[in-house]
């Protein structure tokens, strides 16, 4: 076994020169374990190399002290390389490597627990079953894990450039919602717990990296620099949104005025044709052509809003066009509805839209509108027909498209047991973008 106890000082020096990539300072600590271990066959210096490989794993990848917990786990290897902590107490400090410092760090979690579980097990091994305890094989598996921790240094690293150059992808995958969210998930699954991102004007400055690791602050600046793009691209999302929904109500406003200057000025042919039917009572042939021009005005003009829609106008409203409806039809408006005229309209025109549907589609028999006050104002039509409505359809998708400028929706289901039951609701208080 003396050539494996000189391999493993050996591994340690050899590893330490042979990686050039990695920081001075790390393999500085890499080599002094090397010595370290040589130096315990003197009784005093047993377990300095304990003590020191504390250190190096702690301070991985650049073998300097960032934090606090740094400075807390090398006075830890300090007492376990004066044999202060016995065995115990060295399987202890080996798993807080793991657990503090190991965070993200995949070699130094895997080396420390590798350490501290055979220190713990060799140590349990003694004190529970004295009689079969081998010092000579437990020495010897010590030293083989020994050997495997020093030469997987240069594995370690290779691994470790590998996770942060892509740190950014996995941080952004991780979710971040804007700065906080990055700055959450850089230490929670980077494992930079002393990281602070804070936006000074134009510009996010990056605080508590260590200086030494440049693939880290690189990372970081990338994962900042698409972190701040996504949130200018949501900005500016947002902006072009809210015009596009002011432009659709300035539409919606336009086209309602349109429809009600037609209305006027049905409703005034309205009365000149009705004074031409008296007038040609003798001429069948022409009394049914203005008949039938009379029933064909007066259909377009009761699916148009009317004059006065705000401050409760929508009850009788209501109330005039379900009384043209070709289907019975039952309205339960409560007295004190009262909305806005931007609610009203768009309810209005919620219930003309649904009633013209029951009439085209539903084969129904009776049909429940009902309408209740409140904030949001709610309206719901019910009917008994054969269901199977498409909430999907040009025209309720256009329906709900006008009840959403005014921060209204659409719902649709089943009737009991048969039919459909449309609600619209909008806040009372709505107001259009003129």
């Amino acid at each position: 076994m003396e050539l494996l106890d000189v391999m493993v000082g050996v591994g340690f020096v050899a590893v330490a020169a042979a990686t050039t990539r990695t920081p001075a300072a790390l393999r500085c600590w890499w080599a002094a374990v090397g010595v370290a271990w040589w130096l315990g066959d003197l009784e005093p210096l047993r377990l300095l190399h304990q003590g020191v490989l504390v250190g190096a794993l702690a301070l991985y990848p650049t073998g300097r002290p960032r934090s606090r917990t740094h400075l807390a786990l090398l006075v830890v290897g300090g007492a376990m390389a004066t044999g202060l902590l016995g065995q115990a107490g060295a399987a202890v400090g080996f798993l807080a490597v793991a657990a503090f410092a190991g965070r993200g760090v995949r070699f130094v979690r895997l080396s420390a627990v590798l350490l501290g579980t055979w220190l713990a097990g060799s140590f349990a091994w003694s004190q529970s079953w004295p009689a079969s305890y081998d010092p000579a094989g437990a020495l010897t598996g010590y030293e083989l894990v020994l050997l495997v921790v020093a030469v997987g240094l240069p594995f370690g690293m290779r691994w470790d450039v590998r996770r942060r150059a892509s740190l950014a992808d996995r941080v952004l995958a991780d979710g971040p919602g804007g700065l906080v969210g990055l700055e959450s998930a850089l230490r929670r699954t980077a494992g930079l717990r002393a990281v602070r991102l804070t936006r000074v004007e134009d510009h996010v400055v990056v605080d508590g990296l260590d200086p030494a690791d440049a693939q880290t602050s690189a990372a970081v600046d990338r994962a900042v620099s698409l972190t701040v793009a996504h949130e200018r691209a949501l900005a500016d999302t947002a902006l072009q949104l809210r015009e596009l929904q002011a432009a659709r109500s300035r539409l919606l406003v336009a086209a309602d005025a349109e429809r009600s200057r037609a209305g006027l000025h049905l409703q005034g042919r309205l009365a000149t044709l009705r004074h031409c039917q008296a007038t040609v009572s003798d001429l069948p042939d022409v009394a049914r052509e203005l008949a039938a021009a009379v029933t064909d005005i007066e259909r377009i003009v009761a699916g148009l809003a009317p004059a006065g829609l705000g401050n409760g106008g929508i009850g009788p409203a209501l109330a005039s066009l379900c009384s043209r409806h070709p289907v019975p039809v039952d309205l339960q408006a409560d007295p004190d509805a009262r909305g806005s005229t931007a609610a009203e309209t768009a309810l209005f025109y919620a219930c003309s839209e649904a009633l013209a549907n029951v009439a085209k589609h539903a084969g129904a028999d009776r049909v429940v509108v009902r309408l209740r006050a409140g904030d949001p104002l709610v309206l719901t039509v019910t009917d008994d027909g054969i269901g199977g409505a498409d909430p999907r359809g040009s025209g309720l998708q256009n329906l709900a498209d006008r009840l959403a400028t005014v921060g209204g929706s659409l719902s649709m289901g089943a009737g009991t047991p048969t039919g459909t039951v449309l609600v619209a609701s909008v806040p009372s208080r709505s107001a259009r973008t003129a």
